[in-house]
């Protein structure tokens, strides 16, 4: 089996039915519960390979940082930041799941202000219909034969 379908086999057995309403307040009957694999992060970041050191958004992109390096930055839904490296000022800024982008742009306003730039955005799970930044995912909605809701 190869690893990308080893790895969207991964993503899938995270998918949950029922009537959600997501961070950005959307609702839908299917939701991406990426912390059921917790001891597949490290897999699923190297299916991304980020090019910069990073920064993970709370908390599932946390985790997915913290997964591929104990040298990696968090940054919380409140603007706090942990970045251990206050000299890299260019980096990869990686959350689980998008819905609307939203937690990447308030983020990076955030970095901004810390004179952080983010250079590449990252995700498991891209599950926006706007697509109006540049995010590389691992796998869209699509690719999992969910339709985004």
């Amino acid at each position: 089996m190869d690893s990308n379908k080893r790895l969207k086999d991964v993503v899938k057995k995270c998918i949950v039915y029922g009537d959600f309403i997501l961070h950005s307040g959307q609702t839908t009957n299917w939701k991406c519960d990426l912390l059921l694999q917790l001891d597949h992060f490290c897999s699923l970041m190297v299916g991304l390979w980020p090019r910069h050191p990073i920064i993970g958004i709370e908390l599932g992109g946390a985790l997915l940082a913290q997964s591929w390096s104990n040298r990696s930055g968090i940054i919380r839904k409140d603007g706090s930041l942990y970045w251990p490296q206050p000299k890299d000022r260019t980096v990869s800024l990686i959350d689980d799941v998008t819905t609307t982008g939203n937690s990447f742009k308030e983020a990076e306003k955030i970095l901004a202000k810390n004179g952080i730039k983010v250079v590449e955005r990252l995700v498991i799970l891209d599950r926006r219909i706007d697509k109006d930044i540049e995010i590389r995912a691992l796998f869209t909605s699509k690719d999992l034969d969910l339709e985004p809701k």
